[in-house]
């Protein structure tokens, strides 16, 4: 579908439809991704695949929406995260850029190698930021970036700051300042040059939570680099599904300092706590309780090394129980010294256990 043709069935489908539709996330294994991709009919805005073997790339699935192949490897298991839709949504395919709307909500996202990743990171998100405007989705609720060498020096200057510099010079002439920047995340792959990019915005307004113990990331020092990280440390949207608080990837940091250096437990720890800290921030400054029964609950735990994987399990199934949903991923963080990142999301109203597909 052109450019126009994209807009004009946007355009159709929100004058069409006026209620608020919104977007969750749940995981399923491989098997079951499978099975959705033969229903013709199942409300998909979008699909990110961790571990992709060869039985599952030899089925050669051609799903009608976006699938995302993360360039991560999972180690708690192989599983498919989709996005859902309570509307039949529409879809568009145009080079490296691939989208998914409904009337109130976009999902969309681009897999390619990378040059100069400062140029490739200001170009696709330039591309982002002007499609999104396009179309009216003004609102963007979260954003995933995966980044080769991500702790790699170029030039002088580690590969994530030359991606916060080219995201941040997309981003400097936008209404995507401060609290209006995305939740987001940003992890290095371990064996890949691919830079895999994906990202869920909308037409209603979220409403961004810090968290009072880290400075914002978007008021980093100089330290840090040329340009400070533009993203908000969770983001909360009203939808159907229930009020949804999405999380960004969360690390042993407090005020803007790294702590527990070469202590995997602590930093663990730490970084569960500053998640227990944006739910009671988010319950204090807008009235959200995460932290009663009927939440639902899923969380992303990055690890720098494998090996790590039985300490991080056992701290997080100390501190979280061992009935919440939690999936493990081989990545490196931000910061050459941490060693675990944790992401969440969490639903408010919403039984995952009934979203069907």
């Amino acid at each position: 579908m052109q450019q126009e043709g994209l807009k004009q069935g946007v355009e159709e489908q929100h004058l069409g439809d006026k209620t608020t539709h919104d977007v969750i996330s749940k995981r399923v294994s491989l098997q079951q991704y499978a099975a959705i991709c033969r229903q013709s009919e199942a409300g998909i805005l979008g699909a990110v695949i961790y571990g992709a073997d060869q039985s599952f790339l030899a089925a050669k699935l051609t799903p009608i929406w976006p699938q995302i192949t993360s360039s991560l490897v999972p180690l708690s298991g192989a599983y498919a995260e989709l996005f859902i839709s309570r509307e039949q949504p529409r879809y568009w395919h145009s080079g490296e850029m691939i989208l998914a709307y409904n009337s109130q909500v976009v999902f969309g996202g681009f897999d390619l190698a990378v040059g100069s990743l400062a140029m490739q990171a200001e170009a696709r998100y330039l591309q982002v930021r002007r499609l999104l405007s396009e179309l009216n989705f003004p609102f963007i609720y979260r954003m995933w970036n995966e980044l080769p060498d991500i702790n790699g020096i170029k030039q002088g200057t580690e590969q994530y700051q030359h991606f916060c510099s080219g995201r941040a010079e997309a981003f400097a002439t936008s209404a995507w300042q401060g609290t209006t920047l995305p939740a987001a995340t940003a992890v290095g792959s371990h064996h890949s040059d691919r830079f895999v990019h994906y990202f869920i915005a909308g037409r209603t307004p979220c409403q961004a939570v810090e968290n009072r113990q880290q400075v914002s990331a978007f008021d980093y020092p100089p330290q840090y680099g040329r340009h400070a990280p533009s993203f908000t440390r969770a983001q909360l949207i009203e939808s159907p599904f229930g009020a949804q608080l999405w999380v960004s990837g969360t690390a042993s940091i407090e005020g803007h300092q790294s702590l527990h250096l070469g202590d995997v437990n602590g930093q663990t720890r730490l970084a569960v706590k500053n998640i227990k800290r944006i739910l009671m921030c988010t319950k204090q400054a807008l009235g959200c309780d995460y932290q009663v029964p009927g939440v639902q609950a899923q969380y992303r735990v990055y690890l720098r090394d494998p090996d790590d994987l039985a300490c991080i399990q056992s701290v997080v199934d100390d501190e979280l129980g061992t009935a919440v949903d939690v999936s493990y991923v081989a990545a490196d963080i931000c910061r050459s010294e941490l060693l675990v990142e944790i992401e969440a999301v969490f639903s408010r109203g919403c039984d995952l256990n009934e979203v069907v597909v």
